[in-house]
């Protein structure tokens, strides 16, 4: 039989509507098998991670984000991750393969929008 898809992880997706969409960034999420690719989307009230595949991977409202900030990449002497704290999980998402700037600027576009709320 066919199987509905939920709206929520691992859903079938494609990117928000663009009029939502304030920020993207070609990304990969770290830590996961294969370092999954896809796009990091910043929205005007949340973020989300959709992978090449096409599958929504993450979806975070903006209010529940604790902190967003760059790390060093683990056991390698150079590069950098971006951190998102998501309130009330164990460990950040962590992405990479963003450039030190974009990260700048992705971090900075993400504290203004929190900062409308």
């Amino acid at each position: 039989h066919r199987r509905t898809p939920s709206i929520g992880v691992g859903a079938a997706h494609c990117a928000p509507p663009a009029e939502s969409i304030v920020m993207s960034a070609r990304c990969h999420l770290y830590g996961t098998f294969m370092d999954t690719g896809g796009v990091l989307y910043v929205c005007h009230d949340h973020i989300e991670f959709v992978t090449t595949a096409g599958e929504r991977a993450h979806h975070v409202p903006l209010s529940a984000l604790e902190a967003v900030t760059q790390v060093p990449v683990p056991l390698r002497t150079a590069g950098s991750l971006m951190s998102i704290q998501v309130a009330g999980a164990e460990r950040p998402v962590l992405l990479g393969g963003i450039t030190e700037a974009l990260i700048a600027s992705l971090k900075l576009t993400i504290t203004n929008l929190c900062s409308e709320l």
